[in-house]
C-alpha cells in the first residue's frame, strides 16, 4: 500500500530524501473535479475518469491519516476561503519550526 510506496522512495533516495514540514491534500469531489476538468479546453486523459478519481481520492485520504504532517484543504470552496485555509496551514508551520 502507500507506506510501502512511501518506504520505497526513502530506500531509493537513501540520505537525499526529505520529508516536507507540511503536505497539503486538497480534496474535491469527484463530480466537481469532473464538471472543472469539461470546462477545460482540452480531452480529458485517462486520469480524468470518476473510477480512476474515486481511487485517487481515496488513496490521498489515506495516506492524510497515516502522516500528521498532512492535512486535508477542503478544496470545494471559492478560491479565497482555500487561500485562507493555506496560509493558516503554513502559519502554523513556520510558527511551530521557528520554535524549535
Amino acid at each position: 500500500g502507500i507506506r510501502a510506496l512511501m518506504e520505497m522512495n526513502r530506500s531509493l533516495l537513501g540520505e537525499d530524501f526529505i520529508w516536507p514540514d507540511k503536505i497539503l491534500i486538497f480534496d474535491l469531489p469527484i463530480e466537481i473535479a469532473l464538471e472543472r476538468a469539461k470546462k477545460k479546453d482540452k480531452a480529458p486523459d485517462n486520469y480524468e475518469r470518476a473510477a480512476v478519481l474515486w481511487r485517487v481520492r481515496l488513496n490521498y485520504l489515506q495516506f492524510a491519516k497515516m502522516y500528521e504532517n498532512c492535512q486535508i484543504i477542503n478544496a470545494n470552496r471559492l478560491a479565497n476561503e482555500i487561500f485562507e485555509d493555506i496560509k493558516m496551514a503554513t502559519l502554523e508551520t513556520i510558527t511551530r519550526k521557528s520554535a524549535t
